[in-house]
């Protein structure tokens, strides 16, 4: 994918330089091509003819109207928002976004979109395979066409506004999932031949079950031990680590009986303190205040609250585990003590489901004396 490409380009290099140096392989609009890029291009294209960001260029023509609030999109370096993703905004938003679709481009009453736009975005533009994945039956301007019919919104690890217009439906899913395939097969298979015309019989044991269902999940943090003889020896001590690209200066931990409070040390940043329970979740003052801080990396590079937890894998190595509330993603340090001396390795979220090592090279340090 050309985003990628164009994410490592040199310092100081525009992307959009990048991206026009690739090489043109096919006569545009012969042959489908999934291309990120492209998409970064148009919202380039929006800031330079605008003088405002996609983001904001939008709020009020399209999240206004739609009363979504609270909405975030990344900057590159040169503050153009991604174009193809890192686009957030509530569940509920996204199903907003997919109803205005569905209706034509109309919402309460005012067409916020013409009907000609979306009846061309939504219609198949280019073949992309033979009928035989749920990938394969279209593609129109950022639209997926859906094997049943219909088309979708359809963002990275399973983040979807399918919008269904024979059933006079939108469903959005917003989830961390490699099995994305999986996902839709289950719409298509068996909540779609379900949405039938006919009202759906009351059936009140069935709805104690559900309303019993829902209110039972959960998501559960790691269960480790809860204690190690380490856990004293290091308790308040601050580790001072070597160079490393986020510039991080030291980390601290501090038990209690049931929590780890980790402390967070950047250049040039106020410092930033995660409380994480002993094998069980703490939301409250957990905040990731900023880009580029708590050792963001692609996919978790923005501003959330945390959901934080912790516990010991052995004598030695300590478990940090974040949950992400602003999106479906979470992260982990692994923090391995040697005498004197930590380590520390990252494990991003998807990459753990993926079986895949984290892109992030371990911090190293040692205990300031």
């Amino acid at each position: 994918d050309s985003i990628l490409i164009m994410e490592a380009s040199p310092p100081g290099v525009p992307w959009e330089k990048t991206f026009l140096s690739l090489p043109v392989v096919f006569a545009p609009g012969s042959q489908f091509m999934y291309n990120s890029g492209a998409s970064f291009m148009l919202s380039s294209i929006v800031k330079k003819v605008t003088g405002q960001t996609a983001q904001d260029y939008l709020k009020p023509r399209l999240y206004d109207p739609l009363d979504i609030v609270g909405s975030t999109w990344t900057e590159n370096f040169e503050g153009i928002n991604m174009g193809a993703s890192h686009l957030r905004m509530r569940t509920e938003d996204i199903a907003k976004f997919g109803q205005m679709y569905l209706q034509e481009g109309m919402w309460n009453g005012k067409q916020i979109i013409s009907r000609q736009w979306v009846a061309a975005a939504t219609s198949k533009q280019i073949s992309n395979g033979k009928n035989d994945s749920s990938w394969g039956y279209g593609y129109g301007f950022q639209f997926w066409m859906n094997p049943p019919g219909g088309f979708r919104a359809d963002g990275a690890f399973g983040q979807y506004s399918m919008i269904l217009p024979e059933p006079d439906a939108v469903v959005v899913i917003t989830s961390e999932s490699i099995s994305t395939k999986d996902t839709m097969q289950v719409v298509w298979d068996h909540l779609l031949p379900e949405m039938k015309n006919a009202p759906l019989q009351i059936n009140d044991e069935a709805s104690r079950q559900l309303d019993r269902r829902l209110k039972s999940l959960e998501y559960e943090p790691p269960k480790l031990a809860t204690g190690s003889g380490m856990a004293k020896k290091i308790s308040g001590k601050e580790f001072i680590l070597d160079k490393n690209e986020f510039h991080a200066k030291s980390v601290t931990f501090r038990f209690t009986d049931n929590t780890c409070i980790f402390i967070l040390k950047e250049e040039g940043k106020p410092d930033i303190q995660i409380t994480g329970g002993i094998n069980h979740w703490i939301r409250e003052g957990n905040y990731k205040p900023a880009p580029h801080s708590l050792f963001s990396l692609r996919r978790i590079d923005f501003d959330s609250i945390v959901a934080a937890s912790a516990g010991w894998q052995n004598d030695q190595t300590l478990l940090l585990t974040w949950r992400f509330i602003e999106t479906v993603h979470g992260d982990s340090l692994t923090c391995i003590f040697d005498g004197d001396l930590i380590t520390i390795k990252f494990l991003f979220s998807v990459a753990g489901l993926q079986n895949k090592p984290d892109d992030r090279p371990d911090i190293t340090g040692r205990m300031s004396r």
